[in-house]
């Protein structure tokens, strides 16, 4: 279950211990806005939600590093990234580190390994065949969340819901689960 009575700004640690009150898993897949600093956000404030999360005896921890952050310090949310999944692992939490290929730093004047030989995608086939998947039944994890959000809307619709609001959006991206 989404907590969705208490957010957190990873700029403002204060806000995290509310959060993660009644919280067993969090799955951390925040990082920096472009107008934002990436220390703030993706360093000083993982560090405050890694803290926290101990703190309180959080069960599981699932973070969304990028693919290949380890190679490429070079390029600042990569090194953070990297930084991160270090001090997750010496902080003594069960986590579950997941390196994903669909990060972009637009705000980085060092792009350049996007234009390098680099490959940042991997091959799903193996992948789908130990799970016994046909890749013709996978979907993008954009065109899921986009259904799902219309779904949710058009309940919300035929409820007659009302809101002050015109979007319906998860601050930071923090998504606790109960």
């Amino acid at each position: 279950m989404l907590n969705i009575f208490e957010q957190a700004d990873l700029s403002k640690p204060e806000t995290i211990p509310a959060t993660l009150v009644g919280v067993h898993i969090v799955i951390d897949c925040a990082t920096a806005r472009p107008e934002e600093p990436i220390k703030t956000v993706d360093w000083e404030g993982k560090v405050a939600l890694i803290q926290c999360a101990k703190a309180m005896g959080i069960q599981k921890y699932v973070f969304y590093s990028i693919h290949n952050c380890d190679k490429h310090p070079e390029v600042p949310l990569m090194e953070i990234k990297y930084c991160t999944e270090k001090f997750l692992k010496d902080s003594g939490l069960t986590h579950i580190i997941i390196r994903l290929c669909g990060f972009m730093q637009v705000n980085s004047p060092k792009l350049k390994v996007l234009t390098s030989d680099t490959v940042f995608s991997i091959p799903m086939t193996e992948t789908y065949n130990l799970l016994g998947v046909d890749f013709k039944d996978i979907i993008t994890l954009e065109k899921y969340l986009q259904d799902y959000f219309t779904n949710i809307l058009k309940k919300l619709k035929d409820l007659k819901a009302q809101s002050k609001q015109s979007d319906i959006f998860i601050r930071r991206n923090i998504i606790l689960l109960l």
